[in-house]
């Protein structure tokens, strides 16, 4: 069924079905009243007198109607069947559009109240700060209205400063730069990672960073304090400063020019 289809449905053929579905609902209590209704009595041996018993719910036909018409397969027929007939009713009455209405007669004319007149608004008329530091205003009413501290209070005295006049530096000529204060001793000492050149490389040698050691032809700086050699193997260790040259080519053979001249010694008489 695709969405906006209309559905027929045969008033007849829906009385059908619906008698058929109450009819299969109540043929189990009817066979049960009928097998009952059949059965010869029996006498038999009076029994103990039981407690008194409720009296039993009788089931009437207009509830089992009812639980019908509440289920699933009913309830889709009977939308149907009243989309239907509502649709046939439109198309037999179609709505017409009403005609406006005629504009109404104009409302009574309000009684206007007056209001009050409303109280006058208060100025400022000053301000101050008092020796606490709270800023007090003063109203044109003449009430003083404190509005909290807005000057802060001095803060604790401060430290001595530092006399500089007698201070050294001292630069040990390597990478150390010791501050020494007066009396010559050091406040303080800085070493600045500054590039040296520490000759070549041999085993068990340690590095601080910045050295410059020569290995394998190359030149390697160290870029933190190590005791690893330094090659390409240890990246993290060392970097190459300086690449070694290719060798140069082999020169021409010289001439024999035979044996050198003798040298002549001048004397101090000439």
């Amino acid at each position: 069924m695709t969405a906006g289809a209309m559905v027929t449905i045969d008033p007849d053929e829906f009385g059908k079905a619906m008698g058929q579905l109450i009819k299969d609902a109540t043929a189990p209590l009817l066979k049960r009243i009928a097998d009952l209704e059949a059965r010869q009595p029996e006498k038999g041996e009076r029994g103990e007198m039981g407690p008194k018993g409720e009296d039993a719910p009788l089931v009437e036909i207009k509830d089992v109607v009812a639980e019908l018409l509440a289920s699933e397969e009913l309830r889709i027929l009977t939308n149907l069947q009243v989309t239907e007939s509502v649709a046939k009713h439109f198309e037999a009455n179609p709505v017409k559009h009403g005609i406006d209405g005629k504009p109404g007669e104009p409302g009574q004319k309000g009684d206007s109240i007056k209001g009050d007149p409303g109280a006058d608004g208060v100025g400022l008329a000053g301000a101050m700060i008092d020796r606490d530091g709270h800023l007090i205003v003063t109203t044109t009413k003449g009430e003083a209205i404190k509005l909290g501290i807005v000057t802060g209070r001095d803060g604790a005295p401060g430290k001595d400063g530092a006399d500089l006049s007698d201070v050294e530096f001292d630069y040990d000529g390597h990478r150390t730069i010791s501050v020494k204060a007066r009396g010559g001793s050091v406040a303080k000492a800085y070493k600045l990672p500054v590039p040296l050149d520490k000759g070549y490389w041999r085993d068990g040698m340690a590095a601080e960073a910045g050295d410059i050691m020569t290995h394998g032809g190359n030149a390697w700086i160290a870029l933190k304090d190590t005791s690893e050699k330094p090659c390409a193997e240890n990246a993290l260790d060392w970097r190459l400063f300086a690449r070694k040259g290719r060798d140069g080519t082999d020169g021409r053979a010289g001439r024999d020019l035979g044996p050198a001249p003798p040298v002549k010694l001048a004397t101090a008489n000439g």
